[in-house]
């Protein structure tokens, strides 16, 4: 009987690779041909507010458009192997887009870029309440799950770990990939919070999450990309979703020793974009004594 379980949930992989490979295919093969227009790539970290950008910009017809989490080659074969590894072991969507374009994009010559920032101890909590199904074996009960989801987040929040310092992502998928440096250089600043950075036919404009409900960053948007973009609406987004007022709790409780906070606000990222909101930061998750 054993033997029969095991050989069915071999094939049932199997077929499931094959379909997502074949997924790979078919969207390397639309994309094959040269662009009509250069193309507006969203790259950016996850849970950082990008979905409200790509909807305002899809609906304005500019583009292609294209949304993409991971370009770098390493970290896409690790994203791959850490799902093929978890309880739910089926490519994400945006996992079978970046092994379809991430190489065409990154030998691109002409290319406009849009990332966003967060801050990173409420990303890392919204990233793991999202995806609490492979992070966190979870059962109904949400005691059960609040004790997991607090332990996991701190957990997420050590040092050796990439939310601790999101500025590995930038290094790692846009200075590597595109020559675009926004934490090693001192980027052009074009609007509050707002920051421009160019290498050739490369031009990337960097914003914060907590800008985007702000006219000054839309308009900001409107002159990178040329055409007018009406202030978006908030879409995906975590606190509004199914269990937002179980997930809002959960971040009113979630605090961590200062001085843990005081080294997670002392990254390049978090002084290159947060500098300013850093005690106000502190000041918010920290354990009161």
């Amino acid at each position: 009987m054993d033997h029969n379980r095991n050989t069915i949930t071999k094939l049932e992989q199997g077929a499931r690779q094959f379909k997502e490979s074949l997924k790979v295919g078919l969207l390397r093969l639309k994309w094959s041909l040269p662009f009509r227009k250069d193309p507006i790539l969203v790259a950016q970290m996850g849970k950082v507010g990008s979905s409200t950008i790509v909807k305002a910009l899809s609906e304005l017809g500019v583009g292609p458009v294209l949304q993409l989490h991971l370009l770098s080659e390493a970290w896409i074969k690790n994203g791959v192997r850490k799902i093929r590894l978890s309880p739910v072991p089926r490519l994400d969507s945006h996992i079978i887009k970046s092994l379809a374009l991430a190489n065409r994009l990154r030998s691109a010559n002409h290319l406009k870029i849009i990332t966003l920032t967060r801050d990173p101890v409420e990303r890392a909590l919204s990233f793991l309440f999202q995806d609490h199904q492979r992070m966190l074996l979870t059962s109904p009960d949400q005691n059960n799950f609040r004790d997991e989801f607090l332990k996991a987040a701190k957990v997420m929040l050590q040092e050796e770990n990439p939310h601790f310092d999101p500025g590995k992502w930038f290094d790692s998928q846009l200075a590597d990939g595109f020559g675009i440096d926004f934490l090693r250089c001192s980027p052009k600043l074009v609007g509050r919070n707002c920051y421009l950075e160019k290498n050739g036919g490369i031009e990337a404009l960097c914003l914060r999450m907590e800008d985007l409900a702000k006219e000054e960053s839309w308009k900001v948007i409107s002159n990178f990309i040329g055409v007018e973009v009406k202030k978006g609406t908030a879409s995906n987004v975590g606190g509004k979703k199914d269990g937002g007022k179980f997930y809002r709790k959960l971040v009113e409780e979630f605090k961590l020793p200062e001085e843990k906070l005081l080294r997670i606000y002392s990254t390049k990222y978090s002084k290159t974009f947060y500098d300013e909101d850093r005690e106000r930061l502190v000041q918010k998750w920290a354990a009161k004594c």
